[in-house]
């Protein structure tokens, strides 16, 4: 009762991210259907604005670093299938390798969000130093660590390797003038029935 409301966002999304990840890890070593029980519709834009609020909170000492989330388009009805908590895990784990590139300098992350053509586009864009052209393509591969004394490069090969699991594509593109841009491409499902596309109000009408 004594934390502020910023240190009870962050301990509260802290935790339920150790629940999921300890999930996670506990069900990629069961060779069984109930794997395929926690697969469920996920409303891009809540899943997005979470995290990008998570993470807002997490570096608020970072001064130097600004957040933005960016909708193109309307996604509010917009529907991808799949993990909820690996989802979460394979974008929080590319936001802090964003605000790993920037720090100690100051500089934007932009969450993207963009529906079109069946498909989900979410895009991580930084203004970091960039990735030379050398090396671009051996990012994402298992152990392979750029700029980082103790990286382990599995952060982006897991990333990678959710966004494929869920036919999707995962591409990098970067140059040392600009930063970076992840690109992350996936199915758009539609939205299940529970989820009201529309909210029709009348003059007067109470909202509980």
């Amino acid at each position: 009762s004594g934390l502020d409301e910023a240190r009870r966002i962050l301990l509260r999304t802290g935790i339920n991210r150790i629940h999921d990840i300890a999930n996670t890890l506990l069900n990629s070593y069961r060779k069984n259907t109930t794997d395929h029980n926690q697969i469920a519709p996920i409303h891009v834009q809540s899943l997005v604005e979470n995290i990008i609020s998570e993470k807002r909170v997490q570096y608020r000492h970072c001064n130097g670093i600004e957040m933005v989330n960016r909708i193109i388009g309307s996604t509010y009805n917009v529907f991808i299938e799949g993990k909820s908590s690996e989802l979460k895990t394979c974008f929080s784990n590319l936001i802090n390798n964003s605000v790993e590139a920037i720090t100690p300098q100051r500089g934007r992350i932009i969450l993207e969000i963009e529906a079109n053509n069946n498909t989900v586009t979410l895009n991580i864009i930084d203004t970091g130093p960039g990735i030379p052209a050398d090396i671009l393509n051996q990012i994402g591969q298992r152990g392979y660590s750029f700029g980082k004394k103790e990286g382990n490069g599995l952060g982006v090969f897991h990333a990678k390797d959710v966004i494929e699991r869920l036919n999707g594509t995962f591409k990098i593109h970067s140059s040392q003038e600009s930063g970076t841009k992840i690109i992350l491409s996936i199915p758009q499902i539609r939205a299940p029935e529970w989820f009201a596309n529309t909210l029709t109000l009348t003059p007067f009408s109470d909202i509980a």
